[in-house]
């Protein structure tokens, strides 16, 4: 989905992504232990909007609108 946008940012002693959707609002994933960790959760989620654009995407370990 290339009107989607991922970041990955220090959050405390782990990480967070934020993700930004275009006309949509931020999103934050956070509770990841690591870069590869948050890094594997961006790369599934892009394959599943890819997949199917109707498909909500899988649920991070804590998911919050900012």
């Amino acid at each position: 989905m290339s009107d989607t946008t991922y970041t990955i940012v220090k959050d405390g002693d782990g990480y967070k992504v934020e993700i930004k959707r275009l006309g949509g609002f931020v999103r934050e994933a956070g509770g990841f232990t690591s870069i590869a960790d948050a890094t594997s959760w961006v790369a599934q989620d892009q394959r599943f909007a890819v997949r199917d654009e109707g498909q909500e995407p899988i649920a991070p370990p804590h998911l919050r609108v900012v």
